[in-house]
């Protein structure tokens, strides 16, 4: 429903109510009993007058089976799919998801907002450590911090028509960005500033059946560089276990300046292609960090690393291989 007709059945209400307040105006409350309002109708143009007027916002309550349509994005793909509360108690949610890449992104990185959320304020977690996305009640202005993949994040809450955008900087630079909507009863966008990685949720759906999927995953390899050397020259292995559904070489690190490269055979001895980016000043991913993501297929034996190649003379870097392992099961059971 949109505003207008939102204020026009608040504009109607009101000048119902004058008639029937009005002693000496038959014909408005012959009108008022011949038309009953539609409490329906009204009532819904309330709970969005509601949202838009509401100077705060409270935390919401979940239940088990409510699930949220999403698009997710990361390492250059998109996936629909969902995220579902599968458990509630008086002080946690558990949120589970239907998208094998969510999943797999758990696996790896331990994904904040996938598993243990805390029922007050929607905290998620990260290696046991609350992720604070929220601090109940928001407000205009309401700032607070957080730790967050590792960084000290500041969050500011702006308020909108609809909830309230939240802000996040990361050493003062922009880090996230996403919002918080009454309606929704969680964020409707999530973004990370640096690199397409994020979410937007298009639906809330109660009661949801259908698919989850969850994740094992486990080192394979790990080089680093040491600052100001570069990691250049070696080789290395690493062996992909049978029944793994995909593997994933992830670069990260800092510097002003760097170039990485690295090229891969697999267990059949043949070159596998992998990218090559040099100068990531150029692409604007400069000093405060590079995050770099490929997916490798799950061709079990031994892989060779032939040339790992990352450097910087002020940062340092790391190449780092997961093995993922996807299950899935019906929901509810």
């Amino acid at each position: 429903m949109g505003f207008g007709r939102t204020w026009g059945v608040i504009i109607a209400l009101a000048a119902l109510l004058a008639g029937c307040a009005e002693p000496d105006a038959p014909a408005a409350r012959a009108s008022t009993a011949a038309e009953p309002l539609d409490t329906a109708l009204l009532a819904d143009a309330t709970d969005v007058a509601a949202i838009a007027l509401a100077a705060e916002a409270e935390a919401p309550e979940w239940s088990v089976g409510d699930a949220w349509a999403v698009v997710s994005r990361g390492a250059g793909e998109e996936e629909r799919g969902f995220l579902v509360v599968t458990a509630a108690d008086s002080g946690s949610y558990t949120i589970g998801t239907s998208s094998e890449q969510a999943a797999g992104w758990d696996a790896i990185h331990d994904v904040s907002y996938i598993g243990r959320i805390r029922a007050h304020d929607l905290a998620g977690h990260q290696q046991g450590e609350p992720v604070q996305y929220f601090d109940f009640p928001l407000a205009e202005g309401k700032t607070w911090s957080t730790k967050w993949d590792g960084f000290e994040v500041v969050l500011t809450a702006t308020k909108t028509p609809r909830g309230f955008d939240i802000v996040g900087l990361a050493d003062g630079a922009p880090y996230v960005e996403y919002d918080y909507s009454p309606e929704m009863k969680w964020w409707t966008r999530l973004h990370f500033v640096q690199g397409d990685y994020g979410l937007t949720i298009e639906r809330l759906q109660p009661e949801w059946r259908g698919t989850l999927a969850s994740g094992t995953g486990k080192v394979v390899y790990e080089a680093a560089s040491e600052t100001p050397a570069a990691m250049s020259g070696g080789s290395g292995a690493f062996t992909i276990d049978e029944g793994q559904t995909f593997a994933m070489a992830t670069l990260s690190g800092g510097g002003s300046h760097w170039a990485r490269a690295f090229g891969l055979t697999d267990p059949s001895g043949m070159p596998y292609p992998t990218t090559s980016i040099e100068n990531a000043e150029a692409e604007g991913m400069g000093p405060r960090g590079v995050f770099l993501q490929e997916r490798l297929p799950p061709t079990p034996g031994q892989w060779h690393v032939a040339a790992p190649a990352v450097h910087d003379p002020e940062g340092g870097f790391s190449l780092v291989v997961h093995q993922v392992a996807i299950v899935t099961k019906a929901f509810p059971s």
